[in-house]
């Protein structure tokens, strides 16, 4: 099956998404697993920025994640948030008046 993949792929095309469309289970998980993924990208972010304060309010979800920065082996011991109201002092000098309006 993978070779039927490997072939049907165009030059323009993501291996994935042809083992997806052959029915490779592997590649079915995958493509499940990025229909749940969360981009953001800055503009948009209050409902994102709710969900993620009320996920790592939930004791749960908090253990899970430091877990899982641990478990990268990356030196990461744990992750710690604070709240803090948005102050506009607070931003870098370099930022002009029209982009603080944004």
């Amino acid at each position: 099956m993978i070779d039927a993949a490997i072939e049907a792929t165009r030059p323009n095309g993501l291996f994935l998404s042809s083992c997806d469309m052959l029915n490779v289970e592997e590649a079915k998980t995958i493509m499940k697993w990025f229909n749940k993924f969360y981009s953001l990208n800055g503009i948009d972010t209050e409902a994102h920025e709710i969900r993620t304060v009320s996920m790592w309010d939930d004791g749960n979800m908090k253990a899970t994640i430091n877990n899982f920065m641990n478990n990268l082996n990356l030196g990461i011991v744990g992750i710690n948030v604070s709240k803090k109201a948005f102050d506009e002092t607070d931003l870098p000098a370099r930022i002009s008046e029209s982009q603080k309006d944004c």
